[in-house]
């Protein structure tokens, strides 16, 4: 005898479906991100385009091909061109290097330095009202350091032991031995010694013409001693 079957018990829930619905969420975030790479590409291309902008934008102007000393005449040889950006800058065009050819340096310039109106003068240290002198100065009578393009040095006339000023402001010109890639300056040491050498030798000085002759004389007699007031360009 067969045992009659119970009661049904409650039916199960169908399987979830695993088809997307239409319109879903992936589809709509497609378009979104294609405009965002479109915008992306758009604004990169928009930034290049500025820094192209900005490099060709550079302009040539004038640099100091090497140092240059004070006092020194502007030959095409000491300039050299370069290009920088010129927003703010007071430097000199590369058109104007015709201009700056015959002129003197007011200051001592490096090498690289951008060059501005400024560091020019139309007159060098021989001018109206002044003469050029040679002077040989003799061991131990001018600083250690030696001396510079440009200086400014009292002239001491030394006699027995006695010295009486001749000069109380003279410059410094350049020397025949002068070598203005010395870095600021050709050094006068005297007989081809190294800047720094207190041997003494030949320099140019600029005086008013009414010392020349005492100076000249002096010098002459091997009496001349120098004292440095001021470096060139400082």
């Amino acid at each position: 005898m067969s045992t009659p079957p119970g009661p049904a018990g409650p039916a199960l829930p169908p399987p979830p479906s695993t088809r997307f619905p239409k319109g879903g969420s992936a589809t709509r975030r497609r378009p979104a991100m294609i405009g965002l790479a479109v915008l992306l590409i758009v604004g990169g291309a928009a930034v290049a385009g500025l820094l192209a902008v900005r490099i060709d934008s550079r302009e040539p102007v004038l640099v100091a091909s090497h140092a240059i000393a004070v006092g020194q005449p502007i030959t095409a040889d000491d300039l050299a061109v370069q290009r920088v950006a010129g927003d703010g800058l007071s430097v000199l065009p590369a058109t104007t290097a015709n201009s700056l050819i015959g002129s003197f340096a007011s200051q001592n310039i490096p090498q690289g330095r951008l060059l501005d109106q400024q560091m020019f003068t139309s007159q060098g240290f021989l001018r109206k009202g002044v003469v050029a002198v040679g002077v040989a100065i003799g061991s131990g009578r001018m600083p250690a350091s030696g001396l510079s393009t440009g200086d400014t040095v009292e002239v001491v006339q030394v006699v027995e032991g006695k010295a009486t000023v001749l000069v109380e402001n003279a410059v410094v010109s350049r020397g025949p031995s002068a070598d203005a890639s010395a870095g600021g300056g050709s050094f006068l040491g005297g007989g081809g010694s190294s800047a720094g050498s207190s041997n003494g030798g030949i320099a140019t000085l600029i005086v008013t013409p009414d010392v020349a002759p005492a100076v000249a004389a002096a010098s002459a007699a091997n009496q001349i001693a120098v004292i440095l007031i001021t470096r060139g360009g400082s």
